[in-house]
């Protein structure tokens, strides 16, 4: 049996600068962490190809990405064309779903599962983003600091991902991308300098940036669940991915996490542990 393994994702700052529309006019930055949460693709003698994954579809991790990097990764191990490099792995699957599917996708989703991680990346015009992976121990009073919570709720994530590839297009997300895009810069050089005190700052000025910038990225649930966290002690809180549902990341103090847990478990929203994982690889 062979199985291909690619981790989702929990995205701390910059969705949205990776679309093509506006990096290609502005560059984009975005901070990621791949997490021990799966997509498996596999194949055995008795059910031919399987596949599967830790994390409901429209989930805010990164589900797609994901999957089509362990598409491809899985496709070209089996056919002897193992890719040169993680970075030339997520080209092929970002690719794949954008020209080739049409999807309105960015490139993070793609580079986190392939590259691992805690990772930085820089996205310019013409040209593959530069990647740095930080230090293990650069980031682990920021690991120790996140919560990570499933709201119980989905979404259809292409349809918002659509929305805001034309709110690129037509220049009204503009302004607060580039904003976001410059906290993200901010957020980067806080990390490599270990000031880690700013870090909640950030994360929660990027939250309202994103949550002023798409309304739907809301709705009450995810608003008490924010409300409630920062009543417990939280310095950030904000929704994953395209937001609408799929999970919550909480920065707090580690000290108030049992707090936030129980205020989270009274709105049935569930705490999900992980860890931080590697890229995308294949066993047998």
């Amino acid at each position: 049996m062979v199985i291909a393994y690619s981790p989702h994702r929990i995205s701390y700052c910059g969705g949205g600068t990776d679309f093509p529309e506006f990096y290609e006019k502005h560059g984009g930055a975005v901070i990621s962490c791949a997490i021990d949460q799966y997509h498996r693709l596999g194949n055995d003698d008795y059910n031919g190809l399987c596949s599967g994954s830790d994390v409901q579809r429209g989930s805010g991790l990164g589900g797609s990405g994901s999957f089509h990097v362990n598409f491809l990764n899985f496709h070209n191990h089996m056919n002897g064309m193992n890719p040169r490099t993680p970075q030339y792995l997520a080209e092929q699957a970002y690719n794949l779903e954008r020209h080739l599917l049409d999807q309105s996708v960015g490139k993070q989703d793609h580079y986190a599962s392939a590259v691992g991680g805690f990772t930085w990346l820089n996205f310019r015009a013409s040209s593959p983003p530069e990647t740095y992976t930080y230090p293990e121990s650069l980031v682990k009073p920021i690991l120790e600091k996140t919560l990570l919570f499933f709201l119980g709720q989905t979404r259809n994530a292409s349809a918002r991902l659509f929305k805001l590839q034309h709110g690129i297009k037509d220049g009204s997300l503009e302004l607060i991308l580039t904003q976001i895009k410059q906290l993200t810069i901010e957020l980067h050089h806080t990390i490599t300098n270990s000031e880690y005190d700013q870090i909640g700052r950030i994360l929660n000025d990027a939250c309202i940036l994103k949550m002023n910038g798409y309304p739907d990225a809301s709705n009450l649930l995810i608003k008490a669940a924010i409300v409630e966290a920062k009543m417990k002690g939280a310095e950030a809180a904000k929704v994953t991915g395209a937001g609408g549902g799929g999970h919550l990341l909480v920065y707090a103090e580690k000290d108030t996490h049992r707090k936030i847990i129980g205020a989270m478990k009274k709105l049935n929203i569930s705490h999900v542990p992980f860890k931080m994982s590697r890229g995308a690889w294949v066993e047998k």
